[in-house]
């Protein structure tokens, strides 16, 4: 292929990242990973010098490389083997597709037409999801039903119009942060690099911050509010004591990832009991109180919408507490190499962890002790790679970290809003989502994807 036809292919690939990968982060994110994978095929098939992709250009680079050479190498060890060689399958098309598009990235001529498209489809998507949940409408519910029909294998002919209804009214006051949990927590990561790429068209910037909040307001999703509302304060800590935060940040990122199995081993099964029933009572006093009471506010229903939340955060975070210190407490039995990519999973299969719920007379419910990962990255790092794994990965962060230090004015608000995504990320894997999770890595490599493109334009 000719250069010309290169460029135009690049451009193509770019803008149908552009249109497709909010509205799937946001409605089905599940399949997030597809646009990436597709869109590297594309542009490696088009591509007449392949050997483009073998050129390593940084140190982080090399770090991701020994960090997936390593876990690659803790399947010798690991005790769920089954499903780490298929994982570690996906981590490599993860990572080889990423390198794709960061090379073809810099070949885009058409930033405006990009820019374009990512404002629409951002603002449009968000306009639907709000809706959605607003109005009851179960557009999410019901494409859930869909996917679970074509991907659990169902008899297509099962579709069943009333069942599909059943999905629709299921969703109800109080369970958006489960159903949109994934779509908000990308959105709010891409929100941030939307704000910067329209800083200066106050419009714009406007219309997405309108957009943006509201989202995060209806989606009821405390956990993502309390990221906000921590990337807000970063903010104003960068702007007036970048001097003191650069070095104090940096000691702190290094002694949680070091000391984590310590600092998060803080509960047991007792007191987790006790703790969830004292929280489930006070819930249940404000059972009425529903987000919508915020459209007609006085101070009482901004007090108890606001309580809400904080206790279903807190309930949440109790289980997590709970599956935190079960990990942190493995972890010690093989704390130099650990047991090996996936190992997580496998012991929330075999382990369970036990909550006496005193709100149903006592009654003994089994959990998973790790609900398919710890809900925690550098956990599960200690875990699943031991200590090896938790300094390439620290390694990779800090690396990041100190490239975001030297290429941007971090007590700018432009660029300080432009390294935002690393802290929403960082938190957001210390919470929320696995180390491994495809669509989480996926949704990662579109964030450094879009930053990588609109810091070069700016270095350029």
């Amino acid at each position: 292929m000719s250069g010309w036809n290169n460029i135009s292919i690049t451009n193509i690939v770019f803008s149908f990242l552009s249109v497709t990968i909010i509205p799937i982060s946001v409605f089905v994110p599940v399949g997030l990973w597809i646009p990436l994978v597709f869109s590297a095929i594309v542009l490696f098939c088009f591509e007449n010098k392949k050997t483009i992709y073998l050129n390593i250009n940084s140190n982080i680079e090399i770090l991701l490389l020994l960090f997936l050479a390593y876990a690659g190498l803790s399947l010798i060890w690991t005790i769920n083997l089954p499903h780490a060689k298929e994982f570690f399958f996906h981590l490599l098309v993860l990572y080889l597709s990423f390198k794709i598009l960061i090379v073809h990235s810099s070949k885009i001529t058409n930033l405006n037409k990009i820019k374009t498209l990512l404002f629409y489809s951002f603002n449009l998507s968000s306009i639907i999801a709000i809706c959605d949940m607003h109005f009851y409408l179960g557009a999410k519910s019901m494409l859930t039903y869909l996917f679970e029909l074509v991907f659990t294998q169902k008899d297509i002919w099962s579709f069943s119009f009333t069942e599909l209804n059943n999905y629709r009214l299921q969703v109800k006051d109080g369970m958006f942060s489960g159903v949109y949990n994934r779509g908000l927590s990308f959105s709010l990561v891409f929100g941030f690099i939307l704000c910067n790429i329209f800083y200066n068209k106050k419009l714009h910037l406007s219309i997405i911050l309108l957009n943006f909040s509201t989202l995060i307001l209806v989606g009821e999703s405390f956990s993502v509010q309390i990221i906000l509302y921590l990337s807000l304060f970063i903010i104003f800590l960068l702007k007036f004591f970048k001097g003191l935060f650069v070095p104090v940040f940096t000691i702190v990122i290094s002694l949680y990832f070091i000391l984590s199995p310590l600092l998060l081993n803080i509960t047991n099964e007792s007191k987790w009991s006790n703790d969830y029933y004292i929280t489930s009572i006070e819930i249940r006093k404000l059972k009425d109180t529903k987000t919508t009471d915020l459209l007609m506010a006085n101070y009482k229903d901004i007090r108890n919408v606001a309580k809400k939340s904080y206790l279903i955060f807190k309930s949440k975070i109790l289980h997590r507490t709970m599956i935190w210190s079960y990990t942190s407490d493995k972890i010690k039995e093989n704390i130099f190499f650990g047991k090996g990519l996936f190992s997580s999973r496998k012991l929330g299969e075999t382990d369970t962890i036990e909550l006496v719920d005193k709100t149903r007379d006592n009654e003994i419910i089994l959990y998973p002790s790790i609900p398919l990962h710890p809900h925690n990255s550098v956990l599960q790092i200690w875990l699943e790679l031991g200590i090896i794994g938790v300094f390439l990965y620290l390694s990779l962060h800090l690396f990041i970290w100190f490239f975001l230090c030297k290429k941007l004015k971090l007590n700018n608000i432009k660029d300080i809003i432009t390294a935002l995504p690393f802290f929403s990320v960082l938190i957001i894997n210390q919470i929320s989502f696995g180390a491994f999770q495809t669509w989480w890595l996926a949704a990662t490599a579109y964030f450094v994807i879009f930053i990588n493109i609109f810091l070069k334009t700016k270095s350029n």
